[in-house]
């Protein structure tokens, strides 16, 4: 999990990453204790693990307090419903294996991680509690819903765009393609806010990922989604 935010030029997806550690080819999952430590995607593999052999308990012990209250409130609560929610969701990624997209601090509060497979892949905010990065998951009082491209387009794109709502006056948004950091831009009206990025060129033909991520007051939310670009 890199500490902070980076923004390159969107020339720059195809050719450098984000603090210089982005140019070699992403590592799965199982080599990550190659890598130094990283708290988001530790998170995401123990959850993936947990799901697959339904120890709810640990599942339980990832998720922030918020996301406890929306997912539970009680851990027998969040059995008979938002455990086997999670199972369903992550469970091609726990057949298949899976890929860092994405893992960062964005606050000294909040952060995101998102991990690929294929053109599928997942997003999660990140809360840090007591000194550990917890699973912000759940519906809350932000919401993201992704403008374009469309998930799983085929088409030119030279914008991406999310819009953010329940932050009033706006969020602290980022946006990633790919796993970079793009300059974006925010155009706020009362609690809704549009989040959108302009290519210097068209993207590459291919499959490409965009994250979304949004902070506002005590809240956060992420998405994550695959498309074409031709």
């Amino acid at each position: 999990m890199r500490l902070g935010a980076c923004a390159l030029g969107l020339a720059a997806i195809l050719a450098a990453g984000c603090g210089g550690g982005d140019t070699a080819p992403t590592p799965t999952a199982s080599t990550r204790a190659h890598r130094p430590p990283d708290p988001g995607l530790d998170a995401v593999t123990r959850m993936i693990r947990a799901t697959r052999t339904r120890d709810w308990a640990a599942l339980w012990s990832l998720l922030s307090a918020p996301a406890r209250r929306r997912l539970g409130p009680t851990l027998a609560g969040f059995r008979r419903s938002g455990a086997r929610e999670l199972e369903r969701s992550l469970r091609y990624f726990r057949r298949t294996g899976f890929h860092e997209v994405v893992s960062e601090r964005i606050t000294g509060k909040f952060g995101v991680v998102a991990v690929a497979s294929g053109r599928r892949v997942f997003a999660a905010p990140l809360r840090l509690e007591g000194g550990s990065w917890k699973l912000d998951l759940g519906r809350g009082p932000l919401t993201i819903r992704i403008l374009g491209p469309d998930v799983g387009s085929v088409s030119r794109v030279q914008q991406i765009a999310f819009e953010i709502r329940g932050a009033r006056g706006g969020a602290t948004a980022i946006l990633y393609a790919d796993g970079v950091n793009l300059r974006s831009r925010e155009v706020v009206r009362g609690t809704a806010a549009t989040v959108y990025a302009n290519l210097e060129s068209p993207l590459a033909r291919g499959p490409h990922t965009a994250v979304a991520f949004a902070t506002h007051g005590d809240a956060s939310a992420a998405k994550a989604w695959a498309f074409v670009a031709r």
